[in-house]
């Protein structure tokens, strides 16, 4: 008998896996759904084991702390270097992917944290400096 014929000699099939110092726990239903990975958190003092976040819980904090992060980067770039920092330039020096660098690009422009001038074409880049507020509060773009 193979190892996978362990979980078909059940209903309930509850998995813990380790990964460094994480800890989880997900179940393979026969009947129903199962329970989606969730991280299991440990408490040394008082010894008891809790539920923690599930995986699309942490990976969503995650994708928004990296966003939070590259989104911080941008503004002390354009505070450093105001009205001189081309949209190529900007990529070049911030960390992240490409896309996750334009969506919070996108954002700093829409929300006026910064401001975007120039038509984005060949002899006209896109320039940032730090946003500026317009009649109806909301940044220029």
């Amino acid at each position: 008998m193979g190892s996978t014929a362990i979980t078909g000699a059940v209903d309930s099939y509850i998995e813990i896996k380790a990964c460094g110092q994480t800890r989880s726990i997900s179940t393979l239903q026969r009947y129903g759904r199962g329970m989606e990975p969730t991280q299991l958190r440990f408490d040394p003092e008082l010894r008891r084991v809790e539920l923690g976040q599930n995986a699309q819980a942490i990976e969503e904090s995650s994708r928004a702390a990296t966003q939070g992060k590259i989104r911080a980067e941008i503004r002390n770039l354009v505070r450093l270097y105001p009205g001189c920092c081309t949209q190529e330039q900007i990529l070049k020096a911030v960390t992240g992917n490409a896309s996750q660098k334009m969506d919070a690009l996108n954002a700093l422009a829409v929300a006026g944290d910064v401001t975007r001038s120039g038509s984005g074409h060949h002899g006209d880049p896109f320039t940032y400096r730090v946003g500026e507020l317009t009649e109806t509060g909301t940044g220029t773009i």
